[in-house]
């Protein structure tokens, strides 16, 4: 975890550095710095450091401009250089690539102490790789003692949350994130950090066993979906599949747990029904808000297999699909033509089925209660 080059020239203000160019990237991570006063160094640099250099070797415009664009391509967060001793000042034509690059191009006075800059940018790089391990430990707290705000309400206070403020968490599940490799998942790890950090400072990402788990405080719905929209794009872009969970903005830090639950249960039910590599929230879920609040499973297997256990074990006994039928012909309304043409069947297989289910089930699926009855179990198949 990082910080974006924006919060790093707040952290450094009494210094009086300033951007001269690429505003547009002052959202950039930067993780770590490195400094460079030769061409050839830039070999030895990794992505998101910002770089500082006294430009003594960098007073020719075409040097200078080589050095940049090369800066650019290694994917670096930005360039930190002094005007006065070396260099002058920084040719339009250098100021319009940055611009155009989103690359910030940030100068310091002349007899500034870079030792005490890169000093406090340290410490607010270790300050923000502590925050993660510990905001980490006090959501799991969250999640499992909901009730003992003392596990995990002071950390949270300690980084700038508030007790009061409301709280959404979304989970993303990659589909096979075993087989992904470590490389991959950093990347997916450090492009949610970048959009979430690029939004605000009131939000933070855990990788969770198999999830993402991204926590929101203070958010609106609106400002959420925006996050969420760039982050699915670039999931989109690398082609992955995987299924999302939105929970509903709840007040307080108590309600951390439920907020977590609702995301989960959201996420795990997208997987079912196939929702893939798209936006699902909670709010949107309808009756099955209420069957997933119901906390008593035995009571929601109990149902269930009161009302399509007979159908379920005879599919298994039979290697029929009188189910998947079922739930086809639920879908569509009860409708038989419709659910002929979804199946690819002639309408009288579809009235066979439906009085063999009849039969079998020894209900009459023209009833409205019965339909009702059939379509909350067939729900409750999908989240047991």
């Amino acid at each position: 975890m990082g910080i974006t080059v924006e919060k790093f020239l707040e952290i450094v203000s009494d210094y009086k550095l300033k951007p001269v160019a690429g505003e547009d990237g002052l959202g950039h991570i930067t993780e770590w710095f490195h400094f460079v006063e030769d061409m050839y160094e830039i070999e030895n640099i990794n992505e998101k450091e910002l770089i500082f250099s006294s430009g003594a070797q960098l007073q020719e415009e075409a040097v200078f401009m080589e050095f940049v664009i090369k800066l650019v391509a290694k994917n670096c967060s930005g360039l930190v250089i002094p005007l006065g001793a070396h260099v002058k000042a920084f040719p339009d034509s250098m100021v319009q690539f940055c611009n155009e690059s989103g690359f910030p191009l940030i100068k310091a006075p002349q007899h500034v102490n870079i030792s005490n800059v890169v000093k406090l940018f340290c410490l607010q790089i270790l300050e923000s790789e502590k925050a993660n391990k510990q905001l980490f430990s006090a959501m799991k707290n969250a999640i499992s003692f909901p009730q003992q705000t003392e596990l995990y309400a002071p950390t949270f206070l300690q980084y700038g949350f508030r007790k009061k403020e409301p709280y959404t968490t979304v989970i993303i599940k990659l589909e096979n994130m075993h087989a992904l490799s470590a490389s991959e998942v950093q990347w997916v790890i450090k492009s949610m950090e970048q959009t979430l950090m690029s939004a605000g400072d009131k939000s933070f990402e855990l990788t969770m066993e198999d999830i993402f788990v991204l926590v929101f405080s203070n958010y609106t719905d609106q400002a959420i979906r925006d996050i969420m929209l760039k982050i699915i794009v670039l999931l989109r872009m690398k082609e992955y599949t995987f299924y999302t969970g939105v929970s509903m903005n709840l007040p307080g830090l108590d309600k951390l747990s439920k907020s977590y639950l609702q995301a989960k249960q959201t996420a795990d039910l997208g997987e079912k029904m196939g929702w893939k590599n798209m936006l699902v929230h909670y709010s949107e879920l309808g009756v099955y808000q209420l069957l997933l609040s119901i906390s008593d499973k035995e009571a929601k297997q109990n149902y269930y297999d009161n009302i399509l256990g007979k159908l379920e074990q005879y599919d298994k006994n039979n290697k029929s699909n009188y189910l998947d039928f079922l739930s086809t012909y639920l879908e569509c309304n009860c409708n038989i033509n419709e659910t002929a043409d979804k199946l690819f069947v002639h309408r009288n297989t579809v009235v066979y089925k439906i009085n063999k289910i009849s039969e079998m089930l020894d209900c009459d699926l023209s009833d409205m209660e019965v339909r009702v009855e059939l379509y909350l179990a067939n729900m409750l198949r999908n989240i047991l």
